[in-house]
């Protein structure tokens, strides 16, 4: 019974640690997904201030158009391109946690943060969003 009370005090150390740096990831990755949130939205600002610098241009009011969404399109190009980077660099981490957990566990597997973009409209909202601005 002592060996009993001793692996069932590990498995609580294990479980309690395990659920900590699952936390500890998780909120990093939120982190991550607000940090491009908040680059694509700050996209339209750049955008507008560039249009707005443009109207006083002697270029004609749809050539400026055409030219703040063509910049704003590359720019949620590279945005959409550091996402998927990045998820799937997450999702490595991820893997990893979950492998390290599950060199912890006698005959269990630990489970594996899930990864995804909690911010999916973001771009298409951005983008309608300027469409509207741009009219």
């Amino acid at each position: 019974t002592e060996i009993t009370t001793k692996a069932k005090s590990l498995e609580n150390v294990h479980f309690k640690r395990h659920c900590e740096e699952r936390r500890a990831l998780a909120a990093k990755h939120r982190a991550e997904h607000e940090m491009i949130r908040k680059k694509v939205l700050h996209s339209i600002r750049y955008t507008l201030s560039s249009w707005d610098m443009e109207l006083d241009s002697t270029r004609s009011h749809s050539a400026i158009a055409d030219s703040a969404k063509s910049w704003f399109d590359d720019a949620l190009l590279g945005h959409q391109e550091m996402l998927n980077d990045m998820l799937d660099r997450q999702m490595l981490e991820a893997e990893s946690l979950a492998a390290r957990h599950t060199a912890d566990l006698p005959n269990e597997s630990a489970p594996t943060l899930q990864v995804s973009f909690p911010f999916p409209e973001v771009f298409e909202q951005a983008r309608q969003e300027l469409m509207s601005m741009l009219k």
